[in-house]
């Protein structure tokens, strides 16, 4: 919708550089014994007519819901102002609401490989919407999201300096093989320790 608008050299109606013009006006050559005499005023009406058509425009690409939000309104800057108000406040709940996910993300059960995919996908969707966040902020938080049994790693990997985000998949392999080996060696232990209880119970 943008690119039609300033193709057809439009976005001066929604700026607010050209401006409405009187309805009618007063020419200085038109009176005659009832006094001045008010025309129709060319230039209102062609700047209705073009705004009429970017009315048109955008309101005809609007879903039934959004359609709400202008009701009533009745020229094309009143629309696209309706419009940047309502989206810009989607857009700061969206930003709240992803960076409140970035912050509370948990590994859980999720394979380390899954957890840092999941964190990733909601970087990328901040940086999408204009809203970046800084490398060594994700760095803070995704290591702060790895919990039990990373707890050595991530006191190492928060001293100063906290590492760059882009190190995490240089760590992430290794993490994963530790992480593995040492779920076997509790099973082990486990395993090892009930049998050694099963073996007293039958002597």
């Amino acid at each position: 919708m943008a690119a039609l608008i300033e193709s057809q050299d439009m976005q001066r109606f929604l700026d607010g550089e050209y401006v409405m013009p009187v309805a009618k006006i007063t020419p200085t050559d038109s009176t005659d014994a009832e006094g001045p005499k008010e025309v129709p005023n060319l230039a209102y009406i062609s700047w209705r007519r073009s705004d009429r058509l970017l009315y048109g425009w955008i309101t005809g690409t609007l879903s039934k819901e959004v359609l709400g939000i202008v009701v009533g309104l009745t020229t094309s800057r009143e629309v696209w102002d309706a419009l940047e108000e309502a989206y810009a406040q989607d857009s700061q709940e969206k930003e709240f609401n992803l960076t409140k996910a970035m912050t509370t993300l948990r590994k859980g059960n999720d394979s380390l490989t899954e957890y840092l995919r999941k964190f990733k996908a909601i970087c990328d969707e901040l940086a999408a919407m204009g809203k970046p966040i800084p490398d060594k902020t994700k760095a803070f938080w995704v290591l702060q999201g790895l919990g039990q049994g990373y707890e050595n790693f991530v006191t190492t990997m928060l001293k100063p300096p906290v590492p760059p985000y882009q190190e995490v998949d240089q760590w992430k392999p290794k993490q994963e093989e530790r992480k593995w080996l040492q779920q076997i060696q509790l099973k082990r232990k486990r395993f090892l320790s009930r049998k050694r209880f099963l073996s007293r119970q039958w002597n």
